[in-house]
């Protein structure tokens, strides 16, 4: 990125079906302002329960601090 106000997208591509993807919940779970923003666990339903989580902490954290 150059500019502060340029567009950006993250495009995650899958199948639709999160399993046995419990490896970055703890870390999802612990990224700066999660528990704030979205919440203090995650609150999908089976093996990928963090990905609308994840999802929704993108949509509302920014990383820059002004």
């Amino acid at each position: 990125m150059e500019y502060g106000c340029q567009k950006n997208f993250t495009i995650l591509l899958t199948d639709g079906a999160p399993i046995e993807d419990v490896g970055a919940n703890s870390k999802i779970t612990s990224l700066p302002g999660f528990g704030s923003l979205v919440g203090n666990t995650c609150d999908g339903s089976g093996d990928g329960m963090c990905l609308d989580d994840m999802a929704h902490y993108m949509y509302e954290a920014d990383l820059a601090p002004s």
